[in-house]
């Protein structure tokens, strides 16, 4: 499995800890559902991941330091959520740096752009 796109299907619950086991997967979009909870810190195992859309969700919490191992990454979207906590500094230094939006008002990112989707959040 490569491509995970559960986007706009009314799922409930958390994201499950064992999306950490997909190891080959590069894409993982469960954006516009009603997921709730914190991310699974296992999602820093998917070394290989380049397109990460937590988007349109009500999951709430800190952003997990092991996003740090996410080096990968060309597309990180993390808006209309209500994480908290900061990018970590490795993906702002990802060669070349992928395209990173946030809720700037919630998250710390010194290489992001605020979300289009609500401009309200952008400082």
């Amino acid at each position: 499995l490569k491509d995970l796109n559960t986007g706009i299907n009314k799922m409930t619950g958390v994201i499950p800890s064992e999306f950490g086991l997909l190891t080959d997967l590069w894409s993982l979009r469960p954006g516009a559902n009603l997921l709730k909870g914190g991310i699974p810190t296992e999602i820093g195992r998917l070394t290989n991941m380049q397109d990460l859309r937590l988007v349109l969700t009500q999951l709430s919490g800190p952003i997990p330091s092991e996003f740090r191992n996410l080096t990968k990454l060309k597309i990180l979207y993390l808006y209309e959520t209500s994480l908290t906590g900061s990018i970590p500094d490795e993906i702002c230094t990802t060669v070349p740096q992928p395209f990173v939006n946030v809720d700037c008002k919630e998250v710390i990112c010194h290489c992001c752009g605020c979300t289009e989707y609500n401009p309200s959040t952008c400082p």
